[in-house]
């Protein structure tokens, strides 16, 4: 019973660590994504 909490317990830290790493990255995507936009649009 211990070993599946400590199973489920790691799961749910790697998954916390996963989501803190995740969303700088999809916010920096996005900013590289809006930011070539804005530059094509500003050469016309």
């Amino acid at each position: 019973m211990s070993f599946i909490s400590l199973k489920f317990y790691f799961l749910t830290q790697n998954f916390t660590i996963y989501q803190a790493l995740a969303s700088p990255c999809k916010l920096i995507l996005k900013s590289r994504i809006f930011y070539t936009l804005f530059l094509c649009f500003h050469r016309i």
